[in-house]
């Protein structure tokens, strides 16, 4: 049983791996995300100062999860290749226009 475990980990573990060498924002890119997410809730805080609820702490968060979604699309080699491709489609067709 050890044995099955071992061959199963080794193709588990070279994949998470490769996925994470692709993949990986540094912590630096993530920033932009606190600032914003800091100056939702200040924002709503303020505007809503008789009703501090967790609604402003909800719409920080919003704002943070989705900054932080595309960083890490930025990372993504699908992603990426997806771009590339569709770039050089409309490069393509512009170039293919009748003038």
């Amino acid at each position: 049983m050890l044995k099955t475990i071992k061959v199963l980990s080794v193709p588990i573990v070279s994949s998470l791996c490769l996925s994470l060498a692709y993949a990986s924002p540094t912590s630096n890119e993530f920033t932009p995300c606190k600032k914003g997410a800091i100056l939702t809730l200040e924002f709503c805080l303020n505007e809503n100062s008789h009703n501090r609820n967790k609604a402003c702490w909800t719409k920080s968060k919003e704002s943070y999860d989705s900054c932080a979604k595309k960083v890490i699309q930025r990372h993504d080699p699908k992603i990426k290749e997806a771009k590339r491709k569709a770039a050089a489609k409309a490069k393509s067709d512009q170039t293919n226009l009748p003038q």
